[in-house]
């Protein structure tokens, strides 16, 4: 609204002496009205104040803030005749805002300007207060010490307008043209032309009504209803008696229908325009004053439903957005077609080329009303903004998605409102966001024809981890009072958010997204390219070098982010969809404003199995894909930060929380309770709205069961994932529960969420858990019991030791209403709690073994006493059937149990021209698992499960020929290996691919022998012979390598026979050597000589070890309460004695070695034994030859009871 559109004829010279940034801009004591007296005894007074400078109506456009906009402004005049010092004097708004003035001077009878800018960006010494003067009314003060000078309440003033003193410091306070840092005396008054009043606000009504619109006496109104300017429009109509507002749902559509879908898409997908009935409709009307003076007032714009409200679209809130139809639909800048852009860029290889609705920028945003009416039909805000199309490639889909944005130059600067009821700031989580610079109506992206909150769904499922989320809620959108469908009303990433989340500077947020600056300055892309350049460029493994990312980087939320993508396996990232920002200054005061670069998570309607391809079902190793990434900004940082053993523990923990609380299958069905109770009712009337393929049955439904079944099943999968990716131990489970969960919180590493209501879930025994529990008022935290106890409310353990844990919370006053229940048998000692009364939540994770099934004797339905429960285990049953994987025959099967090995049943099958190699598993298969009649067991951990066993068939290399390449060799001390040829038809086969080749008596004269056995494709054996035929050639047996074993002592000469091996060959005594022997009957160290033969010469001596006889035990008692006493006799060929007492007959429980250094110690006593214990005992002798020991055989083992 322009209400003035003439300049007093002295004001340009006025404003050009305010713009030469004069600080005091003084006029004559001529000049000073000799009638206007001031109008409070303060000389200093506050003369003229700007709440809402446009650059307009000759305002002053050279004081900005950092966004560029004009700086609101507050005049002072001096009333005196003396120059007046105002250092110390403060100018208060509000009663709580204060700027204090250092020592500026206001000439006598002069001016001073005090520009308000929360941001201001110019001459420092300009009088400029840290703060905005807001649009409605304000209260402004100057005062001196504790003195209040000068006050002046300020009205609600439209944009270039000021309230001021007329004349300059008198009590008549006006509305005026702005003068500022001139006098008001001349200044033109504001004339009257007032905006139209409707005798009714916007809202929902039951039954028609009529509408009256008045304005000031002697001016006219003008409306429209179709969305066109009232000041413009050819279609605007003269009020001149009250409006009908009825039911328009009858009526045609004119929006809805406004061109053809052609026009709106490239895709057709079955697209056709909605019909009638399909488009519910209210009224808008949008209303001006035209004055007597030839001037528009602003428009004023309502909205009316009649006979359709909330209840009629699932009790949902309504966004009436009012535009003229133009800003969507024309050719040349319509926003919601193809239009001039398009076909000045057609592509028939681009499916999305440019188009009116994906251009971007300001020029693409297009003025628009909007009425918010919440689910209760209240009418929560109103005001004019711009609107935009939103998203990237959906931008081109038949329903679009809109950004709004809150400008000084269409209303208010924000929109003010909690518009998103669940959105609460994201640094203290407990104060409500109520004001936004922007938001968006999304429409689901790639979700926009299947459920519409996926994305919602998923981002709420996280948005208690290190990462930003973007809050919304569902929400009915109308077009100029037309039904435009069903979207999400959202946050948006912008720099406000951010300001308004963690309060810090709009004006320093960076945002980079999919490798560009969002927000922020071109320069800013170094900030993130140096982040990815020192992880490409550096070891993170080096602690120094990790700590530098450390710097640049929150990797709390970086693993956060990256396991919660990877988890859902979003296949529309990691080269889309990422986002990260940071401060570029440092505010050492806010820790988010700490430089790091922190993560965003929006667009995530692509994960969780969105359209059912390949890659992107519940067990599909998307982790693997990433670690592998060398290209993409997020992968190329996740990888080297995982080389650091602290961010793979931290990652690795992060994820197996999301999986086990944030994605546990429980919780994520009971989430998409919420959103089928408030989208999914609402589906059916936007898929009538904007008619294509889909509906809830052909995608709506399908998309669902992806997705249902994803969750249900993925928590389960990723521990493997892990474990196979990133070479982890095998999960092990974790069970945590409460007793009295009314009595506390309890958490775990690193979530937020309350698990005391129980989590199971499973855990990496690489890396430790952390359990907290947090006692409410009027209780107190017992300890933790089950399989770990401790009365720390802080504890760090093993996964292993929290199978089954509780967490014990009594009442402050000290009544015990607990129980003990205790489950023992089969290696199973767990005791728990349970309150009095209360049923047994059996310890699954502590008490499941696998391939087991157990039963519970003595468990009661109510607990009331101390009780102790009997487990038993029984291996479950299973089939094994055998195949003939090829081979012609009847399948046939085995029964087996868990826990019993059995050999598998003989193969019956047969194969003409194969050899049978074994079973495999898997059908086809090249080698086989398991031989023929092998013992096995454990085949599978699955109770009344098949497991199939395949014939697995080598062609039979016997049927093949086999040529050597001469059949007879000479002698030559070293073996001989021939040539060999192995041809299957034509085919010639290769070694070690189809067959292996082993050769036997390949060195001395006689038959030598080679075997060749298939391999591959190939099965069975075929043995050659060769001749090996004496020679000239004699090998010396000095350097032979020959072996003879520790020998024993019997009371004969012991003739061991020796191992004799010569270039690899092994000889035959009698044949190629003779033996003879020295000193071999006592213990100690005996001789044998080895003499040359046939083709070997010369002789080698080689010694061995007789070591002493068994020793005899004689005799094994207790003698005493925790004594035994272990006799034998003495052994005068042996040195000492050697014994080993044990708990168990394996000699693995409480195993101790004695050893007596002396042979006529024969006697040892073992003491502190626990009574009515069994032991088991073993002795030995030894002999000591050159320093060391030799030792002869265990006794028997002997057991004795211990006293």
């Amino acid at each position: 609204m322009k209400a003035i559109s003439k300049r007093i004829g002295t004001f340009a010279s006025a404003l050009s002496l305010a713009l030469s940034w004069a600080s005091v801009l003084p006029v004559s004591a001529a000049e000073m009205p000799a009638d206007a007296a001031p109008s409070q005894t303060s000389p200093i007074i506050i003369n003229e104040v700007c709440t809402g400078n446009n650059g307009e109506n000759g305002n002053i456009t050279t004081a900005v803030d950092k966004k560029g906009e004009y700086c609101d402004w507050v005049e002072l005049y001096n009333s005196t005749g003396s120059a007046i010092d105002l250092k110390g004097y403060t100018l208060v708004k509000d009663d709580s805002d204060v700027y204090t003035f250092d020592s500026v001077s206001v000439p006598g009878y002069g001016h001073l300007l005090v520009f308000c800018c929360k941001t201001y960006k110019g001459d420092e010494s300009i009088p400029h207060a840290a703060f905005n003067l807001p649009s409605g009314s304000v209260k402004l003060s100057l005062t001196n010490g504790d003195t209040v000078m000068n006050s002046v309440s300020v009205p609600a003033l439209d944009k270039d307008i000021t309230w001021g003193r007329k004349p300059d410091g008198t009590d008549a306070l006006m509305q005026l043209a702005p003068t500022p840092g001139t006098s008001n005396n001349e200044a033109q008054a504001y004339v009257p032309c007032n905006a139209p009043i409707f005798s009714a606000d916007s809202g929902m009504y039951s039954k028609n009504f009529d509408l009256a619109i008045s304005t000031d006496s002697g001016n006219t109104v003008y409306y429209t209803t179709d969305g066109t300017d009232p000041t413009t429009s050819s279609t605007r109509i003269k009020v001149t008696q009250p409006i009908n507002i009825y039911n328009r749902s009858g009526d045609k559509s004119t929006v809805a229908r406004a061109v053809p879908v052609s026009k709106l898409t490239p895709w057709s997908n079955g697209a056709s325009l909605p019909k009638e009935s399909a488009v519910d409709k209210g009224t808008v009307i949008r209303a001006v004053t035209y004055s007597k003076a030839g001037e528009y007032s602003e428009v004023v714009t309502k909205t009316y439903f009649v006979g359709v409200n909330n209840a009629s679209h699932n009790g949902l809130p309504i966004l009436s957005v009012t535009t003229d139809p133009e800003n969507l639909f024309n050719y040349d800048y319509g926003i919601f077609v193809k239009g001039r852009v398009y076909d000045q860029n057609v592509n028939p290889f681009d499916d999305n080329p440019p188009a009116n609705y994906n251009q971007r920028g300001k020029e693409w945003e297009r003025a628009a009303h909007i009425d918010f009416f919440e689910s209760d039909g209240s009418l929560v805000l109103s005001q004019d903004c711009g609107i935009r199309t939103q998203g990237a490639y959906s931008r081109a889909d038949y329903q679009k998605s809109l950004r709004f944005y809150a400008r000084a130059e269409y209303g208010p600067k924000n929109f003010k409102a909690a518009l998103i009821p669940n959105a609460y700031s994201e640094s203290d989580g407990t104060t409500q966001i109520t004001k936004y610079k922007k938001f968006v109506m999304r429409g689901g992206g790639n979700d926009n024809f299947y459920t519409k909150f996926k994305d919602q769904y998923t981002q709420r499922l996280v948005n208690d981890r290190s990462i930003d989320t973007q809050e919304g809620r569902p929400c009915v959108m109308f077009i100029d009072g037309e039904y435009w469908g069903l979207y999400t009303l959202q946050e948006d990433f912008d720099d406000h958010y951010y300001e308004e989340n963690y309060g810090v500077n709009a004006d320093d947020v960076v945002v980079y997204k999919k490798g560009e600056i969002d927000e922020g300055v071109e320069e800013d892309i170094e900030l993130f390219n140096s982040l990815r350049r020192y992880c490409e460029k550096n070891d993170l493994s080096n602690a120094d070098n990790y700590r530098a990312v450390c710097d640049m980087l929150d990797v709390k939320s970086f693993a956060d982010y990256m396991a919660a993508e990877i988890f859902i396996i979003n296949e529309d990232w990691p080269g889309n969809n990422y986002s990260m920002w940071r401060t570029r200054v440092v505010d050492e005061s806010n820790p988010y404003a700490d430089g790091r670069w922190r993560m965003n998570l929006y667009d995530t309607e692509m994960g969780t199995n969105h359209y059912g391809n390949n890659g992107t079902f519940y067990n599909s190793d998307n982790l693997k894909k990433i670690l592998s990434n060398k290209n993409d900004d997020m992968p190329v940082i996740f990888n080297a930060l995982m080389k650091n053993d602290e961010f793979r523990e931290l990652f690795v923990t992060c994820f197996m929380d999301q999986a086990n609380v944030n994605f546990a299958p429980d919780r994520c069905a009971s989430l998409e309770k919420y959103y089928m109770e408030t989208y999914y009712p609402e589906l059916d009337r936007f898929f009538a709205r904007f008619p294509t393929w889909a509906n809830r049955g052909s995608a709506t439904d399908p998309c669902l069961k992806r997705m249902e079944n994803f969750l249900r099943k993925r928590s389960g999968y990723v521990p493997g994932m892990l474990t196979s990716d990133l070479g982890l131990k095998k999960a092990v489970p974790v069970s945590v529960s409460t007793i009295n969960p009314e009595g506390g919180s309890v958490y775990i590493n690193t979530s937020t969420l309350d698990i005391s209501e129980g989590m199971s879930g499973y855990y990496h025994p690489d890396y430790n858990i952390t359990l907290t529990a947090q006692p409410e008022e009027g209780w107190v935290f017992a300890g933790w019991q089950g399989t770990f106890s401790s009365t720390d409310s802080t504890v760090t353990l093993s996964p292993a030791d929290a199978a089954t844990i509780q967490a014990v919370f009594v009442p402050e006053n000290g009544t015990s209403n607990l129980h003990t229940v205790t489950f023992k048998g089969d290696g199973v000692d767990l005791s728990l709690y349970v309150a009095d009364g209360n049923s047994v939540t059996i310890p699954d994770s502590a008490l499941a073994r696998e391939g087991y099934t157990y039963t519970l004797e003595g468990l009661p339905d109510k607990v009331t006493k101390d009780v102790t429960v009997t487990v038993k285990y029984t291996g479950i049953s299973y089939t094994v059937k055998f195949m003939g994987g090829g081979a012609p025959g009847t399948s046939y099967t085995q029964s087996m149990t868990y826990g019993k090995s059995a050999a598998l049943l003989a193969n019956k099958y047969s194969r003409t021209g194969y050899v049978f190699k074994g079973w495999s598993r898997t059908l086809g298969a090249a080698s086989p698992e398991f031989t023929n009649k092998q013992t096995v067991s454990n085949l599978t951990t699955v109770a009344d499960s098949t497991v199939n066993l395949y014939a697995v068939w080598g062609k039979n290399i016997a049927k093949c020929t086999v040529t050597l390449a001469s059949t007879s060799y000479p002698f030559s001390g070293k073996q001989i290996k021939p040539g060999i040829t192995v041809t299957d038809g034509s085919t010639t086969l290769k070694k070690d691919t189809d067959y292996t080749l082993s050769f036997s008596n390949n060195v001395n004269v006689g038959t030598g022998y080679v075997t060749v056995t298939g391999i591959g494709k190939y099965a069975g054996s075929v043995r050659k012979s060769f001749k090996i035929t004496e020679s000239d050639v004699k090998i010396g047996i000095a350097s032979a390598e020959v072996t003879i074993p520790t020998q024993y002592y019997t009371g004969s000469a012991v003739t061991p026979d020796p191992k004799v091996v010569v270039s690899g060959a092994v000889l035959k005594n009698g044949t190629d050597y003779t033996v003879t022997y020295k000193n071999n009957i006592e213990t100690g160290k005996a001789v044998a000589v080895i003499v040359g033969k046939g083709q070997y010469n010369g002789s080698r001596s080689v010694s061995f070890v007789i070591a002493p006889k068994v020793p005899e035990v004689s005799d094994l008692r207790s003698i005493a309460k925790g004594k035994i006493v272990l006799t034998w006799k003495k052994d005068k060929r042996a040195d000492g004695y050697q014994f080993i007492i044990a708990e168990d007959a394996e000699f693995k429980m409480g195993a101790r070695t004695h050893v007596m250094l002396k042979n006529d110690s024969i006697s040892r006593q073992c003491v502190n034994l626990k009574s009515g214990k069994t032991y088991y005992f073993k002795l030995r002798s030894f002999k000591t030859i050159g320093g060391k020991r030799y030792y002869g055989q265990y006794t028997e083992v002997f057991t004795c009871d211990a006293k």
